[in-house]
């Protein structure tokens, strides 16, 4: 990974502490922190850069990690759930930041595969193995959060991105589809056949 002014930030040769790579890492926008995830444990390591700050313990193995907008929350996806975090909260321990997250997106019986978070921060869109992609508040509020809207799929969502705007969100699918999702009221508006196998990543 490099920085836009072309400090390297990361090396995409190195690995993890038990030789496993990483399945997923991100800088904030301010190019300060890097969040990774390794490939085989719940444990998601913060890099204040050069060097590693903290970890965050997700309880799981994770899929997916991404920074919001402004930097301040990261949310991280595996099975069952999305977690949001303030990656900047107080230590508790010696190494690993021992806070819960500030937010838990709980989907029942699925892997969450993808999320991301709309350009103004307020709300994340979530692909799942359910076949569903589902879009949530990410401010806290009482009680389990609930999705605001949902959407199935015939084939596994497993990338999600939104346009710039925040207008529409680009879902691709284990068929190598990308279906364009109007965002403000949200339905499908046009699928495109992208790729002969699996989109797994999508970025504007």
């Amino acid at each position: 990974l490099r920085a836009s002014h072309g400090r390297q930030a990361w090396s995409t040769q190195r690995r993890d502490r038990s030789g496993w790579g990483f399945t997923s890492a991100m800088v904030d926008p301010q190019e300060r922190v890097l969040v990774a995830a390794p490939g085989d444990t719940r444990f998601v390591q913060v890099y204040a850069l050069p060097k590693r700050a903290h970890e965050l313990d997700v309880g799981q193995a994770c899929l997916r990690v991404v920074f919001s907008p402004d930097g301040k929350r990261v949310a991280t996806a595996g099975e069952g759930a999305v977690k949001i975090w303030n990656p900047f909260g107080k230590r508790r321990g010696p190494s690993r930041l021992y806070l819960p997250p500030t937010w838990t997106l709980e989907v029942d019986g699925a892997v969450v595969t993808d999320v991301a978070f709309a350009p103004d921060g307020g709300t994340c869109a979530t692909a799942s193995s359910d076949g569903a992609l589902r879009i949530w508040p990410v401010e806290r509020r009482d009680g389990r959060p609930h999705p605001t809207h949902a959407l199935a799929f015939d084939a596994t969502p497993q990338a999600v991105a939104y346009s710039p705007d925040g207008a529409l969100l680009a879902v691709g699918d284990a068929r190598g589809r990308v279906t364009w999702v109007d965002t403000g009221r949200p339905r499908v508006v046009e699928e495109q056949e992208a790729h002969e196998h699996g989109v797994c990543r999508l970025t504007f």
